[in-house]
């Protein structure tokens, strides 16, 4: 509990959980019901509680440690700001300060902010992949037989690239969640109609 958050690996966080450790303490309890060890078994019993309990918690190791908050992490603050929890620095994030500062009672907050961040997110990788795509296009011109004029080859291709990509910024301009990478998508969609007119 005392691990910071950005390092923890949800998947792994629950596999360890729910699996191993579940698995090995209920197996430890019923060897000890077996054997008669009554002390033992109470410790078993008190290590599946906790085993419990925590599982209770899992929600926010999945939600904190999604890749959107990982890579957009200003949206801790504007989290912890929505619970009205003072922020909290990503370095001291761990399970025990989230669980003392209040943050596990706002559910409904933390997942949102979660979807927020996932979204964005994936809009800024969408953005890339665009502008990786548009980086990659390019005219080939073919001499035409031996005089100095040139055939211009992938003319349609280009044309089809570009109105794919435009059509793909546009329906990502729609999204509400586009505020924070406006302005390079609304670079991008110039610089698409610029070569589209003067093709």
């Amino acid at each position: 509990m005392t691990k910071n958050i950005v390092s923890l690996n949800y998947d792994m966080v629950e596999k360890k959980l729910t699996g191993d450790y579940q698995r090995e303490v209920l197996r430890l309890l019923k060897y000890f019901t077996n054997i008669k060890n009554y002390v033992a078994h109470g410790v078993c019993e008190e290590a599946k509680k906790s085993i419990d309990k925590f599982k209770e918690k899992l929600w926010l190791i999945e939600s904190l440690t999604c890749e959107g908050l990982m890579k957009k992490p200003n949206l801790f603050k504007e989290m912890f700001n929505n619970a009205g929890i003072p922020y909290i620095e990503l370095k001291e994030l761990n399970l025990t300060v989230i669980i003392e500062s209040g943050l596990d009672k706002h559910r409904a907050i933390v997942e949102e902010a979660s979807r927020k961040a996932e979204k964005i997110w994936g809009i800024e990788k969408k953005i890339n992949e665009i502008n990786e795509t548009l980086k990659l296009l390019e005219l080939q011109l073919t001499p035409f037989q031996k005089t100095e004029t040139y055939i211009v080859n992938g003319f349609d291709d280009l044309l089809v690239t570009l109105d794919d990509q435009f059509n793909l910024l546009v329906m990502l301009k729609s999204s509400p969640y586009i505020k924070g990478v406006l302005g390079r998508t609304n670079t991008i969609e110039s610089r698409i109609v610029l070569i589209r007119e003067t093709l």
